[in-house]
């Protein structure tokens, strides 16, 4: 074989290498995204009859989350629970039958899809209103993440995360600024006592 046809060969095998990983990384991409599709696509159907299965239902939307967040995003369930407990009385509410809103998540940007108060037509603000239950619970999780009121929150949660001491009672207490009542901690931390001796008895 002349060196000429060597050159080739050597030339047509390399363009052939680099074909098949361009084929190999596209089919990768390709997989990737669909795979995130039908992670997206499993969120978990909220579907509740009474209280009971209000909690199920909405501990399975937690689990949902969770498995794309680390330890110190999570916001641990019993306090989760207890607000959304709280703000939608186990989803019968008004706000989380139309607008799929269980934690009483404001909104003052009124171009977003949202309710106002009952018999409040001017209002300056809405609640949010969101396409499904779990959705909801993943804004209020990011709404603790992310929200300068709730610094606080952030920075005890990492320090009792970290010695291993999660005492989510204590936790409560850095979310006063969650709403206006000035006993909210105090309602939330009885709703926890009061969601754990329900579970006991159940045992």
């Amino acid at each position: 074989m002349n060196t000429l046809r060597k050159k080739i060969l050597k030339s047509f095998l390399s363009y052939k290498l680099w074909l098949i990983l361009l084929i190999l990384i596209t089919l990768q991409t390709t997989l990737g995204q669909d795979m995130d599709k039908t992670i997206k696509a499993r969120q978990p159907d909220f579907v509740y009859n009474d209280s009971k299965e209000f909690i199920i239902a909405l501990e399975n939307c937690i689990k949902w989350i969770e498995k794309d967040t680390n330890i110190y995003q999570n916001v641990p369930r019993e306090i989760t629970i207890a607000q959304a407990v709280i703000e939608s009385d186990y989803g019968t509410s008004r706000f989380a039958l139309e607008g799929n809103n269980l934690f009483g998540v404001r909104t003052y940007d009124l171009s977003l899809p949202h309710i106002k108060p009952l018999g409040q037509p001017k209002s300056k603000f809405g609640l949010k209103k969101y396409e499904t239950k779990c959705h909801s619970v993943e804004d209020y999780i990011k709404t603790l993440n992310n929200g300068f009121a709730f610094e606080e929150f952030r920075e005890l949660r990492f320090k009792m995360i970290k010695n291993d001491n999660l005492d989510v009672l204590l936790l409560v207490e850095t979310l006063s600024r969650y709403a206006s009542n000035p006993n909210y901690v105090k309602l939330i931390q009885k709703t926890i006592k009061s969601l754990n001796e329900r579970v006991s008895n159940t045992d």
